[in-house]
């Protein structure tokens, strides 16, 4: 018998991280849905969650109405992988940009991820590995892309 992903333990948690953390930024709530160790992968480096927590501000500097949603969430076992889409208007300076910080331009983007999460015994993220299309992101922000060209 199958469950409606939804309301996996894991997805809820999830969705409420979202809610609390990502967008309204509740710093104070970061502890409850991460582990003390956690780590994210990212491409080219690893994030401890104060420097993930630091990023999300930063976008939320950046972007004052961002919003995330998750279209596509499966879990097994341990482990949940997500399809999430970022959304929010370019209204302040974006201090992490990819390639460096940029300027508002007032106009909205959108981003998609794609990622997973291992939940650790208390059910909170030990572990995240993540995948953006940075390309992407820089382009809807305006920032110029310079360098050699194929041939």
């Amino acid at each position: 018998m199958s469950q409606h992903i939804s309301r996996h333990r894991y997805a809820t948690r999830l969705f409420d991280l979202d809610r609390a953390v990502i967008e309204q930024g509740a710093d104070d709530a970061v502890g409850t849905f991460y582990a003390d160790d956690f780590v994210l992968h990212w491409a080219d480096r690893d994030l401890t969650i104060e420097e993930l927590n630091g990023f999300f501000s930063t976008m939320r500097d950046a972007f004052p109405d961002l919003t995330v949603e998750r279209p596509h969430v499966m879990v097994e076992g341990d482990y949940l992988a997500f399809r999430a889409i970022f959304s929010g208007t370019f209204q302040n300076t974006f201090v992490n940009a990819p390639g460096g910080p940029l300027e508002p331009t007032g106009k909205p983007i959108s981003f998609e991820s794609i990622g997973v999460l291992r939940f650790d015994a208390d059910d909170r993220i030990a572990e995240e590995w993540v995948r953006i299309d940075n390309f992407n992101i820089f382009q809807q922000l305006g920032g110029k892309v310079t360098g050699a060209t194929g041939g």
